[in-house]
């Protein structure tokens, strides 16, 4: 079913249950329509107030945008673990430039955007020739890696062990 879901905008914490119970009465209930002009007006402005003052509430709270952002880029990076990915790149998709994202990301994880992205990388391509018994040269390309010594170097400094010591 599709519909407005109020709680991804904002927690349920905040009374959204008023207004999504509005938001559904407009969809559902076809009587309030029919209801005078001025009526139909007043119940509307009602809504909007109650979404107003939770958005009010909400950004009181510490939950910067920040944070968004970084779960998006989390998100897409692991959904993306097999292409490459460039620093611009996801910036472009997060819409915002590469060094506020260098920046924030750095804030909210306490590591760069490039060595969460190589270490999610490193893990699945050691998983991978673990499980499914592959050369270095065939699972780092298909993570998007041309050069297999380079994935072997950045493995070792990482983790401090050669990859193909498994």
């Amino acid at each position: 079913m599709w519909g407005l879901r109020l709680p991804t905008v904002l927690p349920a914490k905040y009374n959204t249950e008023d207004i999504c119970g509005i938001i559904d009465d407009f969809i559902y209930k076809k009587e309030i329509y029919s209801v005078s002009n001025t009526r139909f007006s007043a119940i509307f402005l009602d809504m909007l107030c109650k979404i107003d003052q939770c958005s009010r509430k909400f950004d009181t709270i510490k939950y910067p945008r920040e944070k968004v952002y970084t779960e998006q880029a989390k998100k897409y990076i692991n959904s993306n673990i097999y292409n490459p990915i460039t620093q611009k790149q996801l910036a472009d998709y997060l819409g915002i430039s590469p060094g506020y994202l260098c920046s924030i990301f750095k804030k909210n994880e306490g590591i760069t955007v490039m060595k969460y992205i190589n270490d999610i990388k490193l893990k699945s391509i050691k998983s991978l020739m673990e499980k499914e018994n592959i050369y270095l040269y065939e699972a780092a390309a298909l993570h998007g890696y041309d050069d297999a010594n380079y994935v072997s170097r950045l493995f070792k400094k990482t983790y401090g062990y050669n990859i193909t010591d498994l």
